[in-house]
């Protein structure tokens, strides 16, 4: 064939292109992956700080409830169980009984109500402007997300802590949120955004597929109807060129080629030239 280098040619550019576009949706896809990965271990302390910070207004309640009822166990024991705020407090709120929280006092003289290396370093930025202070914790041979929020003294304070003064902060709340929960249903979920992807990926990598044979039938079918009509143009009995709108030759026949230009194409000339053609 006479356009037979042509046709390899585009074929080989056919499949490069091929090549690259998968390439591009691999990265794309693998990129989407990587984000929600790395953005998910944000979302996983999120997660728990919202998880403490509904634990702390819950307990804060619970105390509020407490005072007005006359009882101060909470205060007196610096402990608060998993369930009790919620059930007193007739909140419906599903919190993981593993949250553990615990009042604590900058200068107590109970062991319970003493602040821990970790709380005194949450205390001090707090005592610097800090709302509140988290961070992730080893608790039991596990991870786990400690928080901390300050308690602002309040008239009601003063039925059992008569020398703490007003407006200082020498209560807070701590509490510790285990991640294993959480970091679970991360991972079930990110298994789920793997296989979601993973089937847009094969999806995608089945189209580029279709594209890349669709495109070579048809480049395969295009230049075996050039081969055609380049035969038919060659095998002319008349001299025929084919020019652009500039004059300029851009094919010609071997009848043309014999009867003016002799022995060489004149492909490239201006049309004016071809008549007086010398070799």
């Amino acid at each position: 064939m006479l356009y037979q280098n042509h046709t390899l040619k585009t074929k080989q550019r056919i499949f490069v292109y091929s090549l690259l576009a998968t390439l591009f949706w691999s990265c794309l896809c693998g990129g989407f992956i990587f984000l929600s990965d790395y953005f998910g271990e944000d979302a996983l302390f999120s997660d728990a700080k919202i998880m403490a910070s509904t634990r702390i207004d819950s307990d804060i309640t619970y105390l509020h409830r407490s005072t007005a009822k006359g009882t101060s166990d909470a205060l007196n024991t610096g402990k608060l169980s998993a369930n009790t705020s919620l059930q007193d407090t007739q909140q419906d709120i599903k919190l993981p009984s593993s949250i553990q929280s615990h009042i604590i006092f900058r200068n107590s003289l109970r062991p319970e109500n003493k602040a821990d290396a970790w709380e005194v370093e949450a205390l001090q930025h707090i005592t610097n402007g800090a709302e509140n202070y988290g961070s992730l914790w080893e608790h039991e041979g596990s991870n786990a997300y400690r928080f901390l929020r300050p308690l602002m003294t309040e008239a009601s304070c003063f039925q059992c802590h008569t020398a703490q003064e007003k407006g200082n902060i020498p209560l807070a709340i701590s509490v510790i949120v285990p991640l294993a929960g959480l970091t679970a249903a991360k991972q079930h979920q990110q298994q789920h955004m793997i296989e979601l992807i993973s089937i847009l990926w094969l999806i995608g990598l089945l189209g580029i597929i279709f594209i890349w044979r669709r495109l070579t039938r048809l480049s395969l079918v295009i230049f075996q109807e050039r081969d055609k009509i380049q035969l038919l143009f060659d095998l002319a009995p008349n001299g025929m060129l084919l020019f652009n709108s500039r004059l300029e030759v851009l094919l010609e026949n071997s009848e043309f080629i014999d009867k003016f230009c002799r022995t060489t194409s004149c492909r490239g000339r201006q049309f004016g030239e071809i008549i007086n053609c010398e070799h």
